[in-house]
């Protein structure tokens, strides 16, 4: 079953964001991204190509929301998960 979830991906990723997945040319791809964007109904959603930019850009985001601190070290960070977090 095929779901038109351009709205709602233009919405929340913005159309620049849409783009980017629509370059994709992968319709399962956008629908399973469509589907969780509608279920976790998030703020918003970025998508990244893994551009020097868009890594900037997620780093930037990371530190602004205190997720991450930035180390003497130029261009890097660190990240501390909570005592109940495992990877």
């Amino acid at each position: 079953m095929s779901n038109d979830y351009s709205g709602l991906l233009e919405k929340k990723c913005g159309k620049e964001g849409l783009q980017r997945l629509n370059l994709l040319n992968n319709s399962n791809l956008i629908n399973f991204i469509g589907k969780y964007v509608e279920h976790c109904n998030p703020d918003s959603v970025y998508i990244c190509n893994d551009s020097d930019e868009d890594k900037l850009y997620v780093r930037n985001k990371a530190i602004e929301s205190r997720e991450e601190k930035s180390l003497v070290m130029e261009g890097h960070t660190i990240h501390f998960d909570g005592p109940n977090d495992q990877a």
